[in-house]
């Protein structure tokens, strides 16, 4: 009889601790991207979740849309990038077993610097500084005030 007892109650162990792992739910991570200056979405953007375990990442659809699905519980540092625009993280992001989360991103325009660009024709090859000819150098501000 007390042998009954003790397989019935290892039983029940064993099925509660099975059902709850069979029902630990995961956390899901959704937003958007968007340019923060025009408010349109950002196709491909690169989405990056990590955490001391786990690292996971999804690209934006052509709507700006992301969804990372399957996150256990904990803290999260979240990165997103797209080229032309800052970079932007959000840290310490806590999603709870079962929750969905909705993250709504927005990234700055970046101004990417060049190497002036040398333009010259001549008839032999010759160095930009001994050229017969004037030589200017047009900076980017100076540019960018030309197509305003």
């Amino acid at each position: 009889m007390l042998r009954a007892r003790k397989i019935a109650c290892n039983a029940a162990m064993a099925l509660s601790l099975s059902a709850s792992l069979l029902f630990a739910q995961n956390a899901a991570l959704r937003g958007n991207v968007s340019d923060a200056k025009t408010g349109e979405p950002l196709p491909q953007a690169n989405v990056m979740v990590k955490n001391t375990a786990v690292a996971m990442g999804a690209a934006s659809n052509l709507a700006g849309r992301f969804e990372i699905k399957n996150l256990s519980a904990g803290a999260y540092r979240v990165s997103v990038s797209f080229m032309g625009y800052e970079k932007q993280a959000v840290e310490s992001l806590v999603l709870l077993a079962g929750e969905e989360k909705e993250l709504n991103l927005q990234l700055a325009p970046a101004e990417i610097q060049l190497n002036p660009v040398v333009s010259s024709a001549s008839r032999q090859q010759e160095k930009a500084l001994e050229a017969p000819a004037a030589i200017a150098v047009v900076e980017t501000k100076r540019c960018n005030a030309a197509r305003r």
